[in-house]
């Protein structure tokens, strides 16, 4: 969470935890990635909660996920807080992941209209690893197959450039490295009010 205290230091944790919970990492059924993931990120919330007692980073840092766990040509996906992940297959970009935020909470459950949810800040999420002693997890199965792209990025990325924009980029680049950077440009091209990530996976 870039707008606290430390949050680089909440998500190299986070991301250390998750690389010793899946290395090695051999073939696996889905179901079985499932636990494997949830497991690996509480254990990346109880080291971001620990962490500044042992004089690492700051109390009340916290940072958001999206991820993926390949296995059986599925994409396990697991997500905390308003990071995205989204496939594009034939050209059409469909979202994989919804916000845990403040914002989509209210579309989703109180059927709010546009211009109630334009009044709700975006940047407000109900979930976030760190943010308490237990992190709610929430996974999807995704088939993939040969062609599909997958786009994982943070909040930076999705706030400033609209679907429709991200679609275009993804379909026109050949080859992720120039897909990745366009996609930044974009963001700083509006503006550029937040840190942005974007990693890009090709099912080949």
């Amino acid at each position: 969470m870039g707008g606290h205290s430390a949050g680089e230091v909440a998500s190299t944790l986070t991301l250390e935890t998750l690389v010793e919970h899946f290395a090695p990492y051999g073939d696996e059924a889905p179901s079985g990635t499932k636990p494997r993931l949830v497991r690996a990120i509480t254990a990346a919330n109880e080291r971001v909660r620990s962490a500044p007692d042992s004089g690492i980073g700051r109390h009340g840092m916290g940072t958001t996920i999206v991820c993926a766990a390949f296995t059986r040509n599925v994409a396990v996906l697991a997500h905390v807080g308003d990071s995205r992940a989204y496939l594009l297959r034939k050209g059409v970009l469909s979202r994989l992941t919804r916000d845990h935020s403040l914002q989509e909470h209210h579309a989703k459950n109180n059927g709010a209209t546009p211009e109630a949810l334009a009044e709700i800040p975006s940047n407000i999420i109900l979930r976030a690893i760190g943010a308490s002693p237990l992190v709610e997890v929430e996974i999807n199965f995704v088939d993939v197959g040969p062609g599909d792209r997958l786009l994982f990025c943070s909040d930076g990325l999705s706030g400033m450039v609209a679907d429709g924009a991200l679609q275009a980029i993804l379909g026109a680049a050949e080859d992720r490295t120039t897909a990745a950077n366009e996609l930044i440009k974009s963001a700083n091209a509006a503006g550029g009010e937040d840190n942005i990530t974007a990693l890009i996976v090709d099912i080949e």
